[in-house]
């Protein structure tokens, strides 16, 4: 059964987190789990279907999938992705950047 993927005109107007069940499993979003200490902790992460995330093994040069799931979107150097620790509950698209004013008064985005 295809998974719903609500548009991004709809999390913007409901402009709140909503539930995960709801989320959309083909880009990059924020979501929010509690933590092994009971803290809610906030990521960007994306959902993986079966044999979407290729998992290289270079030491012996064959290529696996990871597990469906969630996992973080980190912009580190070494483009590691690694599955979201808790079980995410509630999602939010990633807000736009805020338009910063310059010195001489012109805008940028």
């Amino acid at each position: 059964m295809p998974h719903p993927t609500p548009s991004r005109e709809t999390a913007e107007i409901a402009g709140q987190w909503l539930p995960i069940e709801t989320a959309p499993h083909t880009r990059k979003v924020l979501v929010s789990y509690l933590n092994r200490a009971g803290k809610r902790r906030v990521v960007m992460a994306c959902y993986y279907e079966e044999g979407e995330l290729p998992m290289s093994d270079s030491y012996m040069g064959d290529e696996e999938f990871a597990e469906p799931g969630w996992y973080e979107e980190c912009e580190t150097a070494d483009e590691t992705i690694y599955p979201v620790e808790g079980e995410p509950d509630i999602w939010h698209e990633i807000p736009p950047l805020p338009t910063i004013a310059r010195a001489t008064g012109d805008q940028q985005s």
